[in-house]
């Protein structure tokens, strides 16, 4: 399960209360998995599609699609960059205090895909000029900055593959052209194309770079105060 990107249950007439419970078990034991259902809207009650996403489905498909092939396709596409991006949130959660953790996991969601930042702060519920005063009470780059550190580490990810071209990678994640995308990585890191995809690779070079952006007096003094006060909370 460790290398899965995701699992499809199957859920048919009888077999929906097992799917069910099955899809209950899998997200408890192997959060990260996203679980795809597979039912037959003929033999299955509306209730337990509520049920199966209760239970933590992911996405729920349908039997009898004329296109299947694509639909799967696209929602395991979708699912796969879902685990890759909480993949990489986890390396950077320690870092991260409380006030600051859901904008950041929205934005690598999301970094396949241009965002303005009215949109980055409706997503987690505040005003953009909330979202800006937030991030400098942290000493974070300003909103449209990390958006942007969140697209490039969405972009390298993908260019840990050799066999992805920076134009490939661009025309995918809607960059301008592959030549802004390494002219980007370029302003923020320092590096080329070129020497990114040596060494250690994309990731881990966008990673200490980002990184080094999070990790501010202001962000450190956060989350100290953040294991405080968990730790008073905690039953004596």
């Amino acid at each position: 399960m460790a290398a899965a990107i995701a699992v499809v249950v199957t859920a048919y007439g009888p077999t929906v209360t097992d799917a069910i419970a099955l899809t209950r078990v899998l997200r408890t034991r192997h959060p990260s998995v996203p679980v795809l259902v597979y039912y037959d809207p003929r033999h299955t009650n509306p209730r337990h599609l509520l049920a199966l996403f209760q239970a933590g489905a992911a996405e729920i498909l349908q039997t009898g699609d004329d296109d299947l092939r694509r639909v799967f396709a696209s929602v395991l596409a979708s699912a796969g960059h879902r685990v890759k991006s909480r993949r990489l949130l986890e390396q950077l959660e320690p870092l991260v205090p409380p006030q600051a953790k859901p904008i950041l996991q929205y934005l690598i969601e999301k970094g396949d895909t241009p965002l303005s930042i009215e949109q980055a702060a409706a997503a987690v519920g505040i005003a953009r000029r909330t979202l800006e005063k937030r991030l400098a009470a942290l000493g974070y780059p300003p909103p449209e900055t990390l958006i942007g550190w969140c697209r490039l580490l969405i972009a390298a990810q993908m260019l840990e593959d050799q066999g992805r071209s920076f134009d490939e990678v661009a025309l995918e994640l809607e960059f301008p052209s592959g030549m802004a995308l390494r002219s980007m990585l370029k302003r923020y890191t320092g590096v080329s194309g070129r020497t990114a995809r040596g060494g250690r690779g994309p990731v881990a070079l966008v990673l200490r770079h980002l990184t080094a952006k999070l990790r501010t007096p202001q962000a450190a003094a956060a989350v100290r105060r953040s294991r405080v006060s968990d730790t008073r909370d905690l039953p004596s």
